[in-house]
C-alpha cells in the first residue's frame, strides 16, 4: 500500500463508505454503501489530498445527513471507510 505522501505523480482520490442502518419499525439491520464521488480535479500534492479528504470525512461524520433508502432507517454505526488513490502517469 502506497501512502499519499510518497506519491511522485498526479492522482485522483475516490471516497466511499458503508454504514449499518436499523429499521425503526422491526429492528432489522442492513448495510448501506455510499459513493459520494471522487476528487473533481487532478491532485498533485499531499496537502491538497488531505484537505479534500477532510472535507469528505466531515460530511460523512454528520450522521444526520447520512444517505438512507427511506425515513424508516436510522444510522447505527460505521462499518467501512475507503479512500483510493488512482495514479495518472
Amino acid at each position: 500500500m502506497t501512502k499519499v505522501e510518497a506519491l511522485q505523480t498526479s492522482f485522483y482520490l475516490r471516497f466511499s463508505y458503508t454504514c449499518q442502518l436499523g429499521n425503526i419499525e422491526n429492528g432489522k439491520v442492513m448495510l448501506f454503501h455510499t459513493n459520494p464521488g471522487g476528487s473533481p480535479t487532478l491532485l498533485t500534492t499531499h496537502t491538497a489530498a488531505r484537505e479534500w479528504q477532510h472535507k469528505k470525512d466531515a460530511n460523512r461524520l454528520d450522521t444526520d445527513q447520512v444517505e438512507r433508502p427511506n425515513t424508516r432507517r436510522v444510522f447505527q454505526r460505521w462499518v467501512q471507510v475507503e479512500v483510493k488513490a488512482i495514479l495518472v502517469e
